[in-house]
């Protein structure tokens, strides 16, 4: 937990064991190693970065995640989650259609975390919620920047449990996306 969180707050700067870390560190290829010796900085700090560490949810498993598209499910197959690729207007009428219902709270998270633990580990979490949310990821620079060739920078992802996409899916037919005002913007 030391390591990760000195690489997700400042590197070797914020290690708490700097010898212990720079040893870890000679093992790795030169670009992987200065990329952890400088850090992600993702969080300010080596103890802001480990309570959040301790925070994250965790799923843990043999098993396999499995990415297809909605219409190569079987009939027998129920996801787990949906992730949507959006561009702003898209994040727009989703974040619309979302709150339609909703009376307090936050209505999305954006969680301080990779783009695969918002998609997954915040996801899943979410679906054990009896009020889900939708996540909106990456907002890390590390996974956009490992991601910006399949998915332009101005995109995002936004993901959600199973049960709120069907909730989503029944509301958006009396939505936003009904009316002539967002015709305009497709």
């Amino acid at each position: 937990m030391d390591f990760q969180a000195s690489f997700l707050s400042c590197g070797v700067e914020s290690a708490p064991n700097k010898e212990k870390y720079l040893e870890k560190l000679s093992h790795m290829p030169k670009q992987t190693r200065d990329m952890f010796e400088h850090g992600e900085r993702i969080y300010a700090d080596f103890e802001t970065a480990k309570e959040n560490i301790k925070s994250r949810p965790a799923y843990d498993s043999e098993d396999y995640v499995i990415f297809k598209g909605l219409e190569n499910l079987e009939d027998s197959e129920i996801p787990d989650s949906v992730i949507f690729t959006v561009n702003p207007i898209e994040l727009t009428a989703l974040v619309q259609i979302n709150t339609s219902f909703r009376l307090k709270d936050a209505y999305l998270l954006t969680p301080q975390a990779s783009g695969c633990q918002a998609i997954g580990c915040f996801t899943f979490r979410e679906s054990e919620s009896d009020n889900p949310k939708p996540v909106l990821s990456p907002i890390d620079f590390a996974a956009r920047s490992k991601m910006k060739h399949f998915i332009p920078n101005d995109y995002l992802l936004v993901s959600m449990p199973w049960k709120l996409f069907l909730k989503l899916e029944e509301i958006s037919k009396k939505s936003v996306l009904q009316t002539g005002m967002f015709k305009k913007f497709i």
